[in-house]
């Protein structure tokens, strides 16, 4: 007898308990179904987009990302486009990847349902062109740079010298693989600002006007002169080597005392137009070349 009162005891506890759990679980479901439900509610998403700041990106291709990013879900459930779950930083960091021309993005709502974004662009200062073997110039692989040296856009061919151009050597193929990047990860010398004043120094104080840049195997660098002060060069324009062990102290230093070589001051006054090549990789020596003639090593520091 006190068994089955037991055992009667137990199995309402126990229908109680199941009961309590399936209210739990029935419940817990309810509200988030409701939740979804409203958080997928008109009232609750982003109605309006507005950019301003573009000055080269088609606002059009702007648009259609941003719409892309508000349509997706979280957990497939949840939309972004929902301006309580909405994500300023999401967007700016999608933006930042898919459009590396943009220099800075704020995105912010106003009013709760209108999306406002503000742009600032990056502007080319130079061209980076990878060095390689060309059939023709026109098939150069080239991309802008900003001032912060960040490759941002494919560049069309430019002949002249409308951008100073730099040749470097890529860790690896592939067609735009390179936007987003950083310059001078492919040399030693950093940051780019640092070189860029170096190439106004040896302007400014010896007139050397440089064309191109080409980085070279074992950080060696050669850079094509356009002019020395009012002597202007034609293909195939004079050389200036050197290697990024050297600081660019020590370079400007070095041109200077190549351009002081008594043998070197004589044969650049004698016949300017025939120089050819002014290499200081060689620690301690500086060699300088005129056609027709002969190899010079005329300064041992």
């Amino acid at each position: 007898m006190y068994r089955d009162i037991n055992n009667r005891k137990t199995l309402r506890e126990k229908k109680r308990s199941n009961k309590r759990t399936v209210f739990f679980w029935g419940a817990l479901i309810i509200i988030l179904v409701s939740f979804v439900i409203i958080m997928n509610n008109d009232y609750f998403l982003i109605k309006e987009i507005e950019i301003s700041g573009e000055q080269t990106l088609g606002e059009e291709e702007l648009l259609l990302d941003i719409n892309e990013f508000l349509s997706e879900k979280y957990l497939w459930l949840l939309p972004k486009r929902n301006f309580l779950l909405f994500s300023s930083a999401q967007l700016e960091n999608r933006l930042r990847t898919k459009f590396p021309k943009i220099l800075k993005v704020d995105a912010g709502l106003v009013e709760t349902k209108r999306l406002v974004i503000t742009l600032d662009e990056r502007f080319a200062h130079s061209l980076w062109c990878v060095n390689k073997e060309y059939e023709q110039a026109l098939d150069e692989e080239c991309y802008f740079a900003d001032n912060d040296g960040i490759l941002y856009a494919r560049a069309p061919y430019f002949s002249g010298d409308i951008f100073l151009k730099f040749f470097f050597l890529p860790q690896r193929e592939g067609q735009n693989y390179f936007l987003g990047e950083n310059v001078f990860s492919y040399s030693k010398n950093v940051p780019l600002e640092d070189f860029l004043t170096f190439l106004e120094a040896i302007q400014s104080e010896y007139g050397i006007h440089v064309f191109r840049i080409f980085f070279e195997e074992f950080d060696d660098v050669s850079m094509e002169i356009s002019s020395i002060d009012t002597t202007l060069y034609e293909r195939p324009f004079p050389k200036l080597f050197f290697n990024q062990s050297d600081d660019y102290a020590t370079l400007f230093r070095n041109i200077g005392i190549a351009f002081g070589t008594p043998g070197f001051e004589k044969d650049f006054r004698e016949q300017p137009q025939n120089l050819e090549s002014l290499d200081l990789r060689v620690d301690g020596r500086i060699f300088y070349t005129f056609s027709p003639q002969s190899f010079h090593n005329d300064h041992e520091e």
